[in-house]
């Protein structure tokens, strides 16, 4: 009798734990939160740029706008599920238990389509969606290629607007890479070392990279300059130069001193 009595207390205090560490609304709303940011590449940030990027994003309306309109909590009390409303139907996007919330990353995706045609569907306000299309990483972006005093666009300086740890890395690519005098037993020490160093966190160069079309003989008269959100903190770029040759990036920034630095360039194209 006295065994059954401890088992049933056990369940009564495994119950009361679950019911206290539910996670609350705004806990299921922070991991869809970090889950959009991050992607695959918070394990790759350091702690320090992840609590600031969460901070900057938390203020960001772009941000604030798709999680409050979509996102909400379905409590169970002992467990709580996080919804999604995608459209008119509502939908099951993440599981909350013991003061963590899973998300799926594959309905993320689907958020953010919502996010992109949520305008054209009447589902976000004229407001809303103004706020949306001002994408402060966006305007930066093409900022950075505006000549100085002029209208015009020129190519920017790699040295202020590349994060310092992204410029090492393209540089550590660039002797991988490059021409080289090393000895063939010089050449695989570097490249063992180059691909400890890097690849946890970026997705290693394979060759030569020029950053902004940089190698285009020499041409570096910029035509006209296209930045497309594809989610946040990533960015396609296309660079046309004036004799019409054009190439296109991938671009990751990441939040510096309330502004942004290049983080990462992924060649899409190169001069077509």
């Amino acid at each position: 009798m006295k065994k059954i009595y401890m088992i049933l207390l056990g369940i009564i205090l495994f119950l009361i734990i679950l019911a206290y560490t539910n996670p609350s609304e705004k806990q299921h709303r922070q991991e869809v939160l970090n889950s959009i940011i991050f992607e695959d590449d918070k394990n790759k940030l350091d702690d320090k740029t992840v609590e600031y990027i969460k901070n900057i994003s938390n203020e960001n309306n772009l941000i604030k706008t798709l999680i409050k309109k979509y996102i909400s909590r379905d409590n169970y009390f002992l467990f709580s599920l996080t919804k999604s409303k995608l459209k008119t139907k509502k939908e099951t996007i993440g599981f909350g238990i013991l003061g963590k919330v899973f998300i799926s990353e594959e309905k993320i995706k689907k958020l953010e389509e919502q996010e992109y045609n949520s305008s054209e569907d009447g589902l976000i306000s004229s407001n809303q969606s103004s706020e949306i299309s001002n994408d402060s990483g966006e305007k930066w972006l093409k900022s950075i290629f505006r000549c100085k005093g002029s209208v015009k666009y020129c190519m920017p300086s790699e040295e202020e607007v590349c994060s310092e740890r992204f410029l090492r890395f393209y540089e550590n690519s660039w002797e991988i890479n490059g021409p080289s005098n090393l000895t063939d037993e010089e050449y695989k020490s570097a490249v063992k070392k180059y691909k400890e160093k890097w690849s946890p966190i970026y997705q290693l160069y394979d060759s030569e990279v020029y950053l902004f079309g940089g190698g285009n003989g020499g041409t570096t008269t910029l035509k006209e300059i296209r930045v497309k959100r594809i989610s946040i903190m990533k960015y396609d770029l296309t660079i046309e130069f004036i004799d019409g040759s054009k190439t296109n990036d991938e671009i990751t920034l990441i939040p510096h001193n309330n502004s942004y630095k290049i983080d990462y360039v992924k060649q899409t194209k190169d001069f077509y």
